[in-house]
């Protein structure tokens, strides 16, 4: 057997169980987090006004509430793209993480361990609503 021939048995790749070819997440620097938050606020307010005009028209007795036209605006503002963007942290927000927990674990180094908990939370927390949009949760 020739060497040529015994790295050709060796490089097979059959892939990872569940992994999903062509997907990345895309990144997002501080800008655009800060960019994603200030659209959800005005998004909550825009969502907030629509539902308390439907209210205000019950109290006045033109008509009742329709309580799918209240899930339906609901559901608009929860499926919004930049929810998953605005709950991720800045680099500035990771780094101030980081230091608080440094001192308030006496500065033995569990401010890294707590730092990057911190993140973990709030990616698990941007994937879970990723998850939920794409699975059409909001919608139900």
């Amino acid at each position: 057997m020739t060497q040529e021939e015994d790295t050709q048995e060796f490089l097979a790749h059959y892939g990872v169980l569940g992994m999903k070819w062509g997907k990345t997440r895309a990144t997002a620097g501080s800008r655009d987090i800060r960019l994603a938050r200030a659209n959800v606020v005005k998004a909550k307010r825009a969502n907030d006004k629509k539902v308390d005009k439907l209210y205000t028209a019950a109290k006045k007795g033109r008509t009742a509430v329709n309580q799918t036209d209240v899930k339906r605006i609901k559901a608009e503002f929860l499926n919004n793209p930049d929810r998953v963007t605005a709950a991720r942290m800045t680099r500035g927000e990771k780094a101030v993480a980081g230091i608080i927990a440094t001192l308030a674990t006496g500065g033995y180094g569990g401010g890294l361990v707590a730092a990057g908990g911190s993140t973990g939370v709030t990616s698990a927390r941007s994937r879970t609503i990723e998850r939920r949009q794409e699975t059409g949760y909001y919608n139900k």
